[in-house]
């Protein structure tokens, strides 16, 4: 005996092609700005993204830190 029976669902022709086009699109701006970030960051030194990590982690930390203090 099956508890959960699966409902069969019908998906009309026109939600797909919907659903095609929105990820297709979604997927050209991701492209286009994945290009723009790789441009302006190409001159970019090892030691520049080292800086840049550890600020980030220190901000994310500082913010973590702060909700942690502000919750209790």
């Amino acid at each position: 005996m099956r508890l959960f029976r699966s409902k069969k669902q019908s998906i009309s022709p026109s939600a797909d092609t919907l659903r095609g086009k929105l990820a297709s699109y979604i997927l050209r701006q991701q492209s286009r700005i994945a290009g723009w970030l790789n441009e302006r960051t190409s001159s970019y030194s090892p030691f520049r993204w080292m800086v840049l990590l550890i600020l980030f982690c220190l901000g994310v930390g500082g913010i973590c830190i702060y909700l942690i203090i502000i919750s209790i």
